[in-house]
């Protein structure tokens, strides 16, 4: 039995009898890892009330803002670059962060999150999904990367989100998490220039909210039907579907509309309503059409339009054959 979890019995020993009478309680002297020493980031002490928290649950695919925000970039296999621009945020490691937190744009560099007071440190085993890891360190030495959930019980494999100057995209990695001589560090990165310490970091609630720019944004997936040059009868009445998926900054509110914008409207409406569409889902938009009387080959275009009136987004189409 490793000393870990001798401990752990140990605890769960004491907290038992501290509810027995004539029960004399040993003060317990709880190990922390020495400088050098490679252990796993869940074998640090923790009080007897946590002992039952000591293995939280986390799923794998844990909803929130900031990882279906991050997820878009993933999704899209957003290029790394230092000066280039994407929503508003550089597409670096601490744009990328910046971009899945909503803070100013184009974004701190790494040794501004906290001194900046865009973020607070958190113990390691404090990690929730959305936070990151973070050197602190400046240039090309600095890198920061978004926590998505544990992969093991003893909190020593995690999944991240990175925007990754070696994979020179955005990607969706599985490292490994020790403590090393000078402190926490990720394991595959101390090959690299951008070694640790690592310090886990979350986004300061205190923050006053930043409204961005950018608009809701939509980006084409697939046709669901009648893919380009079907042919029809003249006169025959169909249903157009296109996949969308919602990206940018923020998600489709109710109001949201698909909007005819030109070429020929095959006898359907000015716009449809579409539905409240959270940032990174997806949505299939259905138009019902009817065939032009004369034969040749149309083609009709279609934007996805705000509540305030403003179209954004991908400009998707319906092109057919009437003969």
């Amino acid at each position: 039995m490793t000393r870990w979890y001798r401990w752990v019995v140990s605890l769960l020993l004491i907290v038992f009898c501290s509810s027995c009478s004539g029960v004399v309680q040993e003060e317990l002297e709880i190990q922390v890892p020495q400088v050098g020493e490679t252990v796993v980031a869940g074998a640090k002490g923790f009080a007897a009330t946590q002992v039952a928290q000591l293995f939280p649950t986390q799923v794998a695919d844990q909803e929130n803002e900031i990882l279906a925000r991050a997820r878009i970039w993933i999704d899209n296999q957003v290029p790394y670059s230092q000066t280039a621009i994407r929503d508003g945020y550089r597409t670096d490691c601490s744009g990328f962060v910046s971009y899945a937190w909503q803070l100013p744009t184009p974004g701190p560099d790494t040794t501004l999150f906290v001194s900046g007071g865009y973020a607070i440190e958190i113990s390691i085993d404090e990690l929730q999904p959305g936070d990151a890891l973070n050197n602190n360190r400046p240039g090309n030495l600095g890198h920061i990367v978004l926590f998505v959930r544990w992969l093991d019980e003893e909190h020593s494999r995690f999944e991240a989100y990175d925007m990754n100057g070696d994979d020179g995209a955005s990607v969706h990695e599985e490292w490994t998490l020790e403590f090393r001589e000078t402190g926490w560090t990720i394991a595959q990165m101390e090959i690299t220039e951008a070694k640790g310490p690592y310090f886990a970091q979350r986004l300061n609630g205190d923050l006053e909210p930043f409204v961005s720019s950018c608009l809701p944004d939509a980006v084409f997936v697939t046709d669901v039907s009648i893919p380009d040059g079907t042919v029809f009868s003249p006169n025959e009445a169909f249903s157009k579907v296109w996949r969308i998926r919602s990206s940018g900054c923020s998600s489709w509110p109710n109001g949201t509309r698909l909007v005819f914008v030109n070429g020929n409207k095959m006898d359907g409406p000015d716009s449809v309503e579409v539905a409240e569409t959270s940032l990174g889902s997806t949505v299939d938009v259905a138009v019902s059409l009817i065939a032009p009387v004369t034969l040749g080959t149309y083609k009709g275009y279609w934007q996805m339009q705000s509540p305030d009136g403003t179209r954004f987004g991908d400009t998707i189409y319906v092109m057919i054959v009437v003969r």
